[in-house]
């Protein structure tokens, strides 16, 4: 799938359940910098990650960056960490009820884009289709 952002940058996603091994792997590519996780099946923000210099920027430069970001905690212990920090008064990092909602309207547009071959703008309105539920018609 391609999805245009807001800023006009474009992302691109690929999904399969078919293909062996089992393994899930985020890539994000900007212009001075790669960023690509481990391939751990179903959790690749708990795996080794790698980020490589491109262009003007030096690896050095990153790696000294990087050295001075603490490792966040994996999974669920992360989760409830920053709700811990949220109910401290130092939010920020929690998934909120929005997080939530704004992630089903994104799989919602994508199904929609799918089902009826057409590009989907978000947010959707009320008056399409899958907006109340996914269920086939």
């Amino acid at each position: 799938m391609s999805l245009r952002m807001a800023n006009g940058a474009l992302v691109t996603s690929s999904v399969t359940l078919g293909g062996a091994p089992d393994s899930s792997r985020l890539k994000f590519c900007f212009e001075g910098l790669s960023a690509e996780s481990g391939s751990n099946p179903y959790t690749p923000a708990e795996g080794a990650w790698t980020f490589t210099a491109r262009g003007s920027r030096t690896q050095d430069d990153i790696d000294r960056i990087l050295a001075t970001v603490p490792a966040p905690l994996p999974g669920f212990a992360g989760f409830l960490d920053a709700i811990a920090d949220a109910m401290s008064g130092h939010g920020g990092g929690e998934v909120t009820f929005e997080d939530g909602r704004r992630s089903i309207a994104l799989v919602t547009a994508i199904y929609t884009s799918a089902r009826e071959g057409r590009l989907v703008q978000l947010p959707m309105g009320k008056n399409d289709a899958l907006y109340s539920g996914w269920l086939p018609s």
